[in-house]
């Protein structure tokens, strides 16, 4: 199992899924979201988060 520590993600969601894929993360690894998530940035919105959510974290 593999940890992948992300740190102030400010509202960056493409960045982040870009990122995720990179990764090449298997089901059974961890995605650690440290500091700002949502406080900013150019795509700020729940709505991200939750579609990023549903994709990769349990």
């Amino acid at each position: 199992m593999q940890h992948l520590i992300i740190g102030d993600i400010h509202g960056c969601f493409d960045e982040l899924q870009d990122l995720l894929q990179a990764a090449g993360l298997a089901s059974d690894d961890q995605i650690i979201a440290l500091g700002d998530i949502v406080d900013r940035g150019p795509d700020c919105q729940v709505e991200n988060l939750r579609s990023v959510e549903k994709r990769y974290w349990r």
